[in-house]
């Protein structure tokens, strides 16, 4: 919390891409305000054809410790499309996660289950620059 309070101190607003964010900041400074993610330019680039005959690639870049993602609907859109490779980048141990997460049963059942899979590809989190031009090679 120490670390908190010294971010806010002399702020007149603070803004934040998360309300997870947000909350950290209740008891210490008023007004908050939620902004979305902006989009960088290079991740505007023209999206490459899907080739035929290709396996389909499907990607998901968030953190994966996070508690709102529904893995049992992920887990689901896996198993049901097994000839399709699935690319995860982002967080999935805490050591990575810049705005934290939860290391309960979901994240680690999911992790477990999938991080060894011929078909998934757990990249972990990388610069922004280099997930631009790692997601221009991505269908869906």
């Amino acid at each position: 919390m120490y670390r908190i309070r010294l971010a806010v101190k002399g702020a007149d607003i603070v803004f934040s891409v998360t309300h997870e964010m947000l909350k950290k900041y209740n008891a210490y400074t008023d007004p908050k305000h939620f902004i979305n993610h902006g989009v960088q330019e290079y991740f505007i680039a023209e999206a490459k054809p899907y080739l035929i005959g290709q396996p389909m690639r499907i990607g998901f870049s968030a953190n994966i410790l996070r508690r709102d993602i529904d893995r049992d609907i992920l887990i689901q859109i896996i198993e049901e499309n097994q000839e399709c490779v699935v690319d995860f980048w982002g967080s999935y141990n805490l050591d990575q996660a810049n705005i934290g997460g939860g290391l309960d049963s979901d994240p680690n059942r999911f992790i477990d289950h999938h991080s060894n899979r011929k078909n998934i590809k757990m990249h972990g989190a990388i610069p922004a620059p280099e997930l631009a031009i790692a997601l221009r090679e991505i269908d869906f």
